[in-house]
């Protein structure tokens, strides 16, 4: 449903899986953060059917969680915290076709989100151009972490292992029951999700291009005892061709101070290092002229595939302070927009959110359109989106 347009953004209150506003090959660039499995039951209402018969009147067999409890605290007007998750979890499955309503990131099994997000990701093919690129960041989870056999707030705390603390389970008779328990995950297991849509992408025709890692140097607290504390996140890069559209230059990193004085030794005689922004063209040139790659090198280095930068908290100036706890950095997307698209072209961020993307990409001079199915968070990209603009 059309919700807003100005002469460089769409906004759309609707669902990803459908853009049918969007005509076939028209996005060059997707930059976008889908809901985590398993992580918070967004505001709004969230809820679809998957799967099953369109001509089905569906019976929902309501099944709760081990230990489900209605929630007794107060979820506040964005964000649902703690045990209200749980209210989430009911597998709300139809007893006659088998389709499932429910939230996208609350589905019972990992095995239906990673379904989710490639039905998804299909209608991200349609729209995007054949030289287009997606930049799909996604976080991971554990297992286990929720009901009575654990709680949690933010989707990565240790479960209560009780009275069964071995190493594994030697079956799943054995192995404790449990709201996410799937096939050969058990209980505090990392369920690999970003790896797992990876796989199901390629299989699906999608090539992996890369699996970046953003780094966050100031994670979240976790009270964990027999691990590392998380402190990054995946970005995969995916295209629908071997040959698409990727701008190096604009996200080159500078070069080691140590590498551009050894390269301007070997070539430049009246080089010195206490001075480096000589100009080349000034000094005395030896016998041996730069090589291609080393005028490459002088523009700085080739983008990495790890990613250090910080979260930020949503911007203090605006209305909801704070109220989308799962807002990207601008600095994040800045880099995919930049390395996946040209000024004036297209960026689409399918799960809008609070419009980070859409804000980005307007300051990059470029056109962006962004899906949301919750009102109140197109309201509050709206209300971003309308700010001054910083060039």
């Amino acid at each position: 449903m059309f919700f807003y347009r100005d002469n460089d953004t769409i906004i759309y209150n609707g669902n990803a899986r459908n853009m049918s506003d969007i005509g076939d090959e028209v996005v060059q660039c997707v930059a976008t953060s889908p809901p985590y499995w398993g992580l918070r039951k967004y505001t709004g209402n969230q809820e679809c059917i998957w799967g099953g018969k369109e001509d089905c009147q569906h019976e929902w067999n309501e099944v709760h969680p081990p230990g489900w409890r209605k929630s007794d605290t107060n979820p506040g007007e964005f964000q649902s915290k703690g045990t209200f998750n749980r209210d989430g979890l009911t597998s709300n499955t139809c007893q006659l076709c088998g389709a499932w309503k429910g939230a996208f990131g609350l589905e019972p099994t990992p095995e239906l989100y990673v379904s989710h997000s490639i039905e998804i990701l299909r209608e991200v093919r349609r729209v995007l151009k054949k030289d287009g690129t997606v930049f799909w960041n996604i976080g991971d989870s554990y297992s286990g972490s929720w009901g009575n056999y654990g709680s949690r707030t933010g989707g990565q705390r240790e479960q209560k292992v009780d009275g069964f603390e071995r190493p594994a389970y030697d079956n799943q008779k054995e192995r404790p029951a449990s709201s996410f328990s799937q096939g050969n995950i058990k209980p505090k297991d990392l369920c690999l999700i970003p790896f797992r849509i990876a796989i199901a992408a390629q299989d699906d025709g999608w090539y992996v291009r890369s699996v970046i890692i953003w780094n966050k140097p100031n994670p979240m607290p976790e009270s964990v005892k027999d691990r590392p504390t998380e402190c990054h996140e995946y970005i995969l890069l995916l295209t629908k061709s071997a040959k698409y559209f990727y701008d190096m230059d604009s996200v080159r990193e500078p070069q080691k101070t140590i590498s551009l004085e050894r390269m301007m030794r070997n070539h430049f005689a009246g080089y010195d290092p206490n001075y480096p922004n000589q100009n080349p063209q000034n000094l005395n040139k030896d016998e041996k002229p730069l090589t291609e790659e080393e005028v490459e090198q002088l523009k700085g280095r080739n983008l990495r595939s790890v990613w250090t930068i910080n979260t930020k908290p949503f911007p203090k100036e605006l209305k909801h302070n704070s109220s989308h706890f799962a807002t990207f950095p601008e600095e994040l997307v800045s880099k995919m927009i930049k390395a996946g698209s040209r000024e004036g072209d297209i960026v689409l961020d399918p799960f809008m959110g609070s419009g980070t993307t859409l804000w980005v990409a307007k300051n990059l001079f470029r056109s962006s359109i962004g899906y949301d199915i919750s009102e109140e968070y197109c309201k509050m990209a709206l209300e971003r989106n309308q700010q001054q603009v910083f060039l």
